[in-house]
């Protein structure tokens, strides 16, 4: 998509030289709402100015950047999904019969989502944890490479314990005195990587593909 030259257009592109990511097909209210915030940030009042700012200052495209990646996710978030997920499971792995499924969680931010997703595959599946791997493989994407991080060591708070289900908990959840752990034959079956949907192929052969975090901050077009 061309934008009309404007300091959003511009914005856009300097952010597409930096970071190598277009975010012109992007919801561009959303994209508004995050300029206007670092704006504040750095008491600069015009786009303008603050776009010339950018262009003489990296640190300040990097929080942009920051800002525009929104890595907001929980374990089993929203329930009557997972409840319907849940439902779906046994018959979309029975597909594959012996062969490795293969799982897709793009936009998976920190990892709440994807381990959420293993945990349900893994039960669907009435394997142990251990087994699980030979079973499953999961792709879990992002261009946020901080997010990845985390979600590659799959430590989190204590209060994450308020969106697991007990039982799961004490299958798939290591604990300790501040934080829990994603048990290692989980967090083995799980791949995570920078991989930008908009740019990049796809992976093939997906049995189960979970976008519900990423297409929400898209444009129309980018969303078809």
């Amino acid at each position: 998509t061309n934008l009309p030259d404007t300091p959003t257009s511009d914005l856009l592109q300097i952010l597409l030289a930096h970071t190598r990511v277009d975010f012109r097909d992007y919801k561009q209210t959303t994209i508004g709402r995050r300029i206007r915030r670092r704006m504040v940030a750095l008491n600069i009042e015009s786009e303008e100015e603050y776009t010339e700012f950018c262009r003489h200052n990296p640190s300040a495209v990097d929080a942009l950047f920051k800002d525009l990646l929104i890595s907001v996710t929980r374990f089993f978030r929203d329930k009557e999904a997972f409840e319907q997920l849940t439902a779906i499971l046994p018959k979309l792995l029975e597909r594959h019969g012996s062969a490795q499924g293969r799982g897709w969680v793009a936009g998976c931010a920190t990892g709440e989502e994807c381990y959420s997703i293993a945990m349900a595959m893994c039960e669907a599946l009435g394997c142990t944890p251990a087994e699980f791997k030979s079973k499953v493989q999961i792709f879990a994407t992002d261009i946020d490479n901080a997010a990845l991080r985390v979600a590659r060591k799959g430590t989190y708070n204590l209060s994450a314990l308020n969106d697991i289900p007990r039982d799961l908990a004490e299958k798939y959840l290591v604990r300790s005195s501040d934080s829990v752990r994603v048990i290692e034959p989980l967090r083995a079956a799980i791949l995570f990587s920078n991989h930008n949907v908009c740019q990049a192929p796809p992976f093939q052969r997906i049995a189960l593909l979970c976008c519900r975090n990423l297409l929400i901050y898209f444009g129309h077009a980018l969303q078809r």
